[in-house]
């Protein structure tokens, strides 16, 4: 309500107050002209009828609104209307019987003196009745804006205050549901990109692996088999060579079945162990793949001992062939020609030598305190006390594990960048690392394109909202080495937010949270 709809109904009221002395006044005038004195009880008449004409020009009706956005208006309206028409229902009794007194007095008066005053009682009566109006209206529209003013100030903060409220438990409920589901979207993308990575790689692996085996058998029992046949060609007849012949296929095709069952057994274990592998890999690298070619080595290692065995069986007798068809087609006996078998070679030791051709660093970038692995073909017997490794800063340490076909170890403190050496016995193979220094949360800038740097932080249980990270220990940093990531600063969102919607730990709940910071050439960039 403006104040301008205030000053229009403090006037209507104060109209309505004055018509109501005018025809008080009228009334009363007739009255005098009608008796000059007054009983009591044509004054409690008197009386009772201006007070009900009073209680009738005043009147506020109660009216409803529903459309809920204004509810909260039409009820403050309404209180401030009735209050309004309480009090000028009380300035108006005073008034009326202020009015009532000051007719009262003026019959007495005109009681008193003579006629000849009529004219100057009339004229101040109307001089008090103008000067009352006047009195009325100023005190009507002072003492309402007054309760309008002080009243308008306590509800407008009553209704800031319930509106904020409002607002901020709306803001904090849509941000939970929106973290919840970015959470859960998040994992599910990870959890099917790194299967789908680990099948495929899994089914070309076996495939080729088992495509080339099974070649390399073929290729060299058919050149067994024309080396037999070239030797015995010449001793036995087409009918003997057939059966014998026949023999042979069926014991080469049981030999191949056999071969076949086992390089099946061997190649499901691979896949075992490759898979064993790869998992292990994941937990030690916090989430970082690795190379797989523990499995090439093993198939390696599997042809190897195939060929050997190969080499080493005992060649056919032909004896053997003569006495079972000796009954059915009769021939003379035949002496049999053994074939000299070269004298077989010794197997070199196995001397724990790498390959330094073969051998890669995962990640080449990394932090102190954080996992490094060097996976390349690995000799069986190799143990962690035989090798030595050296970075400048830190020399002469040995590394955590030497499995799976990596060397893994962890970067001591103190370590910088330059040449990683790595000696085992007295091969020594070099390799660049790069040592990024970290303080708190964030990583100090390296050249862009270098690679992806982060920290590993536990979170407290039941958190919320994101911690200060700042406050917190990393549990452990991760580093992925070739991977060019594009220069920005995350402090705005982790990319990609806003079109996966709704998903990043139960409430947040004790997840562990990784801050990552790719590398940029002015400034640092963190995640």
């Amino acid at each position: 309500m403006s104040d301008n709809e205030n000053n229009n109904e403090g006037g209507a009221v104060a109209g309505a107050s004055a018509s109501a002395s005018a025809g008080v006044g009228a009334e009363a005038e007739a009255s005098f002209s009608a008796s000059i004195g007054l009983s009591s009880a044509e004054f409690d008449a008197l009386w009772q009828e201006v007070s009900a004409k009073v209680e009738t020009s005043f009147e506020v009706k109660d009216t409803d609104t529903p459309a809920q956005e204004a509810h909260y208006w039409d009820q403050l309206e309404h209180w401030l209307l009735k209050d309004y028409s309480r009090q000028i229902k009380v300035l108006g009794m005073q008034i009326a019987r202020l009015e009532l007194m000051m007719r009262t007095y003026n019959v007495a008066l005109e009681a008193r003196f003579d006629v000849a005053f009529k004219a100057w009682s009339k004229h101040f009566d109307e001089r008090i009745d103008g000067i009352m109006r006047n009195i009325v209206r100023e005190v009507v529209h002072r003492e309402a804006q007054t309760i309008l003013i002080s009243q308008r100030e306590v509800i407008t903060n009553t209704v800031l205050e319930q509106i904020h409220e409002r607002y901020t438990e709306i803001i904090n409920k849509r941000v939970e549901e929106r973290v919840l589901l970015i959470r859960d979207e998040i994992v599910t993308l990870i959890q099917t990109d790194l299967e789908a990575i680990i099948i495929t790689k899994l089914e070309s692996f076996s495939l080729t692996i088992q495509d080339t085996i099974i070649k390399q058998v073929i290729t060299q029992i058919s050149n067994e088999i024309a080396v037999l046949v070239k030797n015995e060609i010449t001793e036995i007849n087409i009918e003997q060579f057939i059966e014998v012949f026949r023999v042979e296929i069926n014991r080469i095709q049981a030999l191949v079945i056999e071969i076949e069952n086992n390089l099946n057994v061997r190649i499901d274990h691979g896949d075992l162990r490759l898979r064993n592998w790869v998992i292990a890999q994941l937990l030690q690298i916090k989430g970082c793949l690795s190379d797989r070619e523990v499995l090439a080595e093993l198939f390696v290692e599997f042809s190897s001992m195939l060929r050997t065995r190969l080499d080493n069986t005992d060649c056919v007798d032909p004896n053997n062939w003569v006495d079972g068809i000796v009954d059915t087609i009769p021939l003379p006996p035949v002496k049999p020609t053994p074939t000299p078998q070269p004298p077989l070679e010794p197997l070199p030791p196995d001397r724990p030598v790498l390959d330094c051709a073969s051998m890669r660093l995962v990640p080449e970038t990394s932090t102190a305190g954080s996992t490094v692995s060097y996976i390349g073909k690995l000799p069986k017997s190799l143990r962690p006390e035989d090798v030595t490794l050296e970075v400048p800063g830190a020399a002469g340490f040995h590394p955590d594990a030497v499995e799976g076909g990596a060397i893994v170890f962890t970067v001591p403190e103190g370590a910088k960048s330059g040449t990683l050496s790595v000696t085992v016995g007295e091969t020594v193979c070099r390799h660049r690392i790069v040592i990024v220094e970290t303080g708190g949360p964030f990583v100090t800038p390296v050249p862009g394109g270098k690679g992806l740097l982060g920290n590993v932080y536990q979170l407290p249980t039941n958190t919320k909202k994101l911690p200060d990270f700042s406050a917190l220990t990393p549990v452990t940093s991760v580093a992925v080495g070739n991977l060019d990531v594009p220069a920005r600063d995350f402090r705005a969102g982790f990319p990609g937010v806003a079109k996966t919607a709704r998903s990043s730990s139960s409430g947040l709940g004790s997840a562990s949270w990784a801050r990552c910071a790719s590398p940029r050439p002015a400034s640092t960039a963190s995640a």
